[in-house]
């Protein structure tokens, strides 16, 4: 009687979708699938987009989050898909698009599971860069510029390439290693938790080389003192490893390229693979395509060994 009150609105959004029961398929078997997606697609079915008062209440969010992690499959191009859904149902309202479009963004970019990166950078670039004006152009940058930091390393991308000289002074060049697999690390020889890492690495190196599989490592430093360089590489002995750094383009802690133009300045590197801590470690396969990422925090030693036997087919 009364449909325009906040808590009609709210016993409406709450109320759940009537099921049919599944039909059966051509072949006489029952259609296994069919209430799944009945369900899903109907979901919504009893939920007012266009009321802003339901963002005040737990049933917006609620909503939402049941949708995104109990009816959506938890692969990136499947999220992106329901997330595409829920912000064009949004547009009902100014305030529940830009309530929408913020929350979706601010989850996946905090999110800690690998791969899921690319929704971020999937809203932000179909989204903020032409639909939002709530936010002030330094706000914009700022989250377009993530955005753009995060895209050249997401699985499935080519790495960045990297030139930089070894503690020979031979340049060696990422994309020309020749290996099934590639473990780019970074790390910094002062770093507790690199010392901790880097042995336990170099072990299952050696796991992985005695059941035929092929990985090689370049390993950047990304610390300017040779003597800690070198020192490190003897006391975990990664000698076969190959070790590089860029020490020539800083002088007295000024940067200057024309000092070494061959090879990637460490600004560069650690601007293009995002480093903020150490230890980093991306895989690559074969063609230099980024398998593991870092940009969530390296994955665990185990389960980096775990991807590269699935990936060898072991």
């Amino acid at each position: 009687e009364n449909p325009d009150i906040l808590f009609s609105s709210i016993l409406k959004s709450s109320k759940d979708i009537e099921i049919p029961n599944a039909p059966i398929l051509e072949n006489g078997k029952i259609d296994s699938s069919f209430q799944y997606r009945y369900y899903k697609s109907h979901f919504f079915d009893n939920f007012d987009f266009s009321d802003e008062r339901l963002l005040r209440t737990p049933i917006f969010h609620n909503k939402i989050s049941t949708y995104l992690e109990k009816l959506t499959f938890k692969q990136a191009d499947s999220i992106i898909v329901s997330c595409d859904y829920l912000i064009e149902q949004s547009r009902a309202n100014s305030e529940v698009f830009q309530y929408t479009l913020s929350y979706l963004a601010s989850t996946y970019e905090r999110s800690k599971v690998m791969g899921l990166e690319k929704v971020f950078v999937h809203l932000v670039n179909k989204y903020f860069k032409t639909d939002v004006d709530w936010l002030d152009e330094v706000q914009i940058f700022n989250i377009t510029n993530r955005a753009e930091t995060i895209e050249p390393l997401m699985i499935g991308k080519i790495a960045p390439n990297l030139s930089l000289r070894d503690s020979n002074d031979v340049i060696q060049v990422l994309q020309n290693m020749s290996n099934e697999f590639t473990l780019l690390i970074f790390y910094d020889p002062d770093c507790g938790h690199c010392k901790k890492e880097i042995p336990v690495i170099k072990q299952k190196q050696n796991e992985w080389s005695e059941d035929g599989i092929d990985v090689g490592v370049y390993c950047v430093s990304v610390e300017l003192d040779r003597e800690k360089w070198i020192e490190f590489i003897n006391t975990y002995d990664i000698g076969s490893w190959i070790n590089v750094a860029e020490l020539k383009t800083i002088q007295d802690g000024v940067y200057n390229k024309g000092m070494d133009p061959n090879v990637t300045s460490l600004p560069e590197i650690k601007e293009v693979y995002d480093i903020a801590g150490t230890p980093k470690v991306y895989l690559l396969d074969k063609n230099k395509r980024i398998l593991v990422n870092a940009i969530k925090g390296s994955i665990g030693v185990e389960q980096l060994s775990e991807l590269i036997y699935m990936e060898a087919g072991k």
